[in-house]
């Protein structure tokens, strides 16, 4: 430490690395026990911007391959282009166009086999019931830590 210009006061220098640091142990990176070429690919629908980032950043550093949609109609767009090759969908529920239920009886249609979890800050229990009741759904309330998130799609896509 040494004083400012003026004599009084301090200057203090901080030095930050130039290029990023690996990922620590016990970070996201480890949640799905996926390496980076090994990761499972969502597809994310969330009608608000800034969620749909949260979201992607969690799951792309938990080594996910994340491609977006908007809502429900673009998410089935998204599916088409893709040819279908997802291992899971998250999904809010509410959302102009078609919502998170709408698009999980049309994906359905594409494939029973689909594992989707929902995000929601407004389903009531029993609609949440009647959605974890189905094989391959779970539903998690809003907002969601990251951690708590990676471990809902680790969790979903061991089923």
């Amino acid at each position: 430490m040494e004083a400012g210009p003026d004599g009084r006061g301090s200057v203090f220098s901080i030095h930050l690395p130039a290029v990023p640091a690996p990922a620590p142990a016990g970070s996201l990176a480890d949640g799905l026990g996926l390496g980076e070429d090994e990761g499972a690919a969502i597809l994310l629908v969330d009608d608000e911007d800034s969620v749909r980032t949260y979201v992607r950043l969690a799951l792309e550093e938990a080594g996910c391959t994340v491609t977006e949609a908007v809502d429900g109609l673009d998410a089935l767009e998204r599916w088409d282009e893709c040819g279908g090759l997802f291992d899971a969908v998250v999904s809010d529920m509410s959302m102009p166009r078609m919502n998170g239920l709408e698009l999980s009886r049309a994906l359905a249609e594409r494939n029973p086999d689909l594992r989707i979890l929902f995000l929601t800050g407004y389903a009531s229990h029993e609609t949440a019931a009647d959605m974890t009741a189905q094989p391959g759904r779970r539903i998690v309330m809003k907002p969601v830590a990251p951690d708590r998130l990676i471990e809902a799609v680790r969790g979903l896509l061991a089923e």
